[in-house]
């Protein structure tokens, strides 16, 4: 299946007409669509209903892009229809299977024999032109382009799009019956093709786009085989120039490229395709082509009736001459008026749009002064707020502090107790850590190789359980292990770490600079796991999910730094509940304040001192065992 299109207007309605039967005669299965530049060629396509022929309006094409609709108000109906062109390529591309070629054909063209020997030369390229092949005689000819709009073929591929969109968006900027540098109407912008698509075919066949302008090269010549150019077929000729006079009289138009109407032309080209525009034009007489040929240049008796069709020719050229004279004469005023009025339009919207500019700037500017204004504002609000809250928190701190010294008076001598009992606790924690330190003075002396591998492969049936890992004192060598681990999901704590470590960004893997025996030392082992909880719900809440081990871990990697604290809220409502129940103690207690004022002031001296101990002791003798359990717990998963 091969896919045309074409565009013509009521004038040239007997002309696509005869394409349309070209094609029928030799191009096989085809699709041809049809651009009616007028509502009347819409019409008469329609009432004839051509098989293979699809219709596509003007205003339906115009409706569909706007840029082309607005292309239409600054240049004359025929740059208008040169301007139409490349929209109806780029437009039928989109509506062919993907990877089909679409061929767009001038009306005034038709075809001698199959198109298969061109689509062949073009083979698999996205771009195939026709060149005009000018004659050495016609080579001034050159500036208007190299190449003709009679054949253009582009595919339904992003190159082939790319490139109607790019002649489509050209011509609607500009395009008009003027002789420029790098542009004339639609066609001279085809000569830079080659160079900026590359891969453009540019058709050598000799039978393609024969036309009046390379006609003295072509060496045309008629036999058994048809017309022939070259010894090739004459796959298509474009009848570029043919004129109409007037009833059945046409003009070939040769003359101004030099070319003459040979017998051959007249009989076996012109003439049988001048017949088929009658059946339109006049059907009721029989056509004649002028030049006539010189054999009936002599007086006989169809000379009358040729020079009456050429003087009604002549008087109806004159007329349509002087119409078109006028016409361009109006045309060319209405123009320069348009053009005039285009050039006010850019001025004053230029104008007007460095206007709206630095309107726009000034507003930038207040949004500026505006949005620094409010930053001021919010900063205040908030540094306010910030304030507030903090004397309301210092508030709320002053009045448990003093309900805090009057409790932990009554409690100093229960607390030399429980001191005894954490003394006893470190010194079972001191003699761990000296063992472990045994232990770890024996490995030092005796270190055994351990490669990369044998650590892994040993460590590997236990990694699945682990949950934290120890390092006692960083070594480069142990990056490949850490890393191993943490990708394994398992924290490791690696002490004695260089600065550049422990300041770094901290994920998996934490280093501390101060060495294990130091952290060993900073171990709480009256740290009560409910009761911080408690004091910090978002931890209970990550422990409670899995995220964290327990509340001893969170504390250990950010809770003593971040300040949290350990356990305050459960001590104070459980020794609330035990000061109800021994109300006698309360009485000692107050017996104790009023006969030793200097022993008051100086169990506040030791309270200030020990507030740890303080905090400590609210626990009780029953969470004492419970925090010896742990802290060893502790020390055997550093060991």
């Amino acid at each position: 299946m091969r896919y045309f299109c074409t565009s013509f207007d009521i004038n040239y309605l007997s002309r696509g007409l005869a394409l349309h039967r070209s094609l029928a005669a030799h191009a096989g299965g085809f699709e041809l669509l049809v651009l009616c530049l007028d509502d009347a060629t819409t019409t008469a396509l329609r009432d004839r209903a051509l098989p293979h022929v699809h219709l596509l309006p003007l205003a339906e094409l115009t409706g569909r892009y706007p840029a082309l609709a607005a292309a239409r108000t600054d240049r004359t109906a025929l740059e208008f229809y040169f301007t139409c062109t490349p929209w109806l390529l780029q437009h039928g591309l989109a509506r062919i299977p993907a990877g089909e070629l679409l061929t767009h054909l001038d009306a005034d063209v038709c075809f001698f024999s199959s198109p298969e020997p061109v689509f062949a030369e073009i083979g698999t390229a996205s771009i195939a032109i026709s060149p005009r092949r000018w004659p050495a005689a016609l080579r001034d000819l050159a500036r208007y382009g190299g190449f003709n709009t009679g054949w253009v073929s582009l595919r339904h591929d992003p190159n082939g799009q790319a490139c109607a969109a790019d002649w489509a968006a050209r011509c609607a900027a500009w395009c008009f019956n003027v002789l420029e540098p790098d542009r004339h109407t639609d066609q001279k912008y085809l000569d830079a093709w080659t160079t900026r698509f590359p891969g453009t075919v540019s058709l050598t066949h000799p039978g393609a786009n024969v036309a009046p302008w390379n006609l003295t090269d072509a060496a045309l010549t008629s036999g058994k085989k048809g017309l022939r150019v070259h010894q090739q077929p004459l796959i298509f000729y474009h009848f570029h120039g043919l004129l109409h006079l007037g009833r059945q009289l046409y003009e070939a138009g040769l003359e101004k490229y030099d070319a003459v109407l040979t017998p051959v032309l007249r009989d076996h080209l012109y003439l049988p395709y001048v017949r088929q525009l009658a059946t339109v034009d006049a059907p009721a007489e029989s056509p004649e082509i002028l030049p006539a040929p010189p054999e009936t240049t002599a007086a006989g008796p169809d000379l009358p009736r040729r020079l009456h069709h050429l003087q009604v020719a002549e008087l109806e050229r004159a007329r349509r001459l002087a119409a078109i004279e006028q016409f361009r004469t109006t045309a060319t005023r209405d123009v320069e008026e348009a053009r005039e009025s285009v050039l006010e339009a850019r001025a004053a919207i230029k104008r007007r749009s460095e206007e709206i500019q630095e309107l726009r700037q000034e507003i930038e500017q207040l949004k500026v002064r505006l949005t620094e204004t409010y930053e001021l504002l919010r900063r205040s609000a908030v540094d306010g707020a910030e304030r507030l809250k903090s004397i309301q928190f210092y508030e709320g701190k002053l009045k448990t502090a003093y309900a805090d010294l009057e409790r932990n008076v009554a409690y100093l001598k229960t607390l030399e107790a429980e001191i005894a009992a954490h003394v006893k606790v470190g010194a079972d924690r001191d003699a761990i850590i000296a063992d472990l330190g045994a232990q770890l003075a024996r490995q030092a002396a005796a270190p055994a190789p351990l490669t990369p591998e044998n650590f892994r492969a040993e460590l590997a049936p236990y990694a699945r359980h682990l949950r934290r890992v120890v390092v006692a004192k960083f070594h480069p060598n142990l990056l490949p292990h850490i890393l191993w681990l943490t990708a394994l999901g398992v924290h490791v704590q690696i002490y004695d770490s260089p600065p550049e470590f422990a300041e770094g960004r901290q994920g998996l893997a934490h280093f501390w600079r101060e060495s294990l025996w130091e952290w060993l030392a900073q171990i709480d082992s009256l740290f009560n796991e409910k009761a911080y909880l408690a004091a910090n719900p978002d931890v209970g809440a990550a422990v409670a999910q899995g995220g964290l081990a327990s509340g001893w871990d969170h504390y250990l990697m950010f809770g003593e730094r971040e300040g949290r604290a350990r356990a305050r809220v459960e001590h104070q409502a459980r020794e609330e509940q035990r000061l109800d129940a021994h109300a006698p103690r309360r009485a000692r207690r107050h017996e104790h304040r009023r006969r030793g004022p200097q022993r008051a002031r100086e169990g506040r001296q030791r309270d200030h001192h020990a507030p740890e101990a303080c905090e400590h002791r609210e626990g009780g003798p029953e969470r004492r065992a419970a925090r010896h359990a742990e802290g060893v717990g502790v020390t055997q998963r550093v060991a």
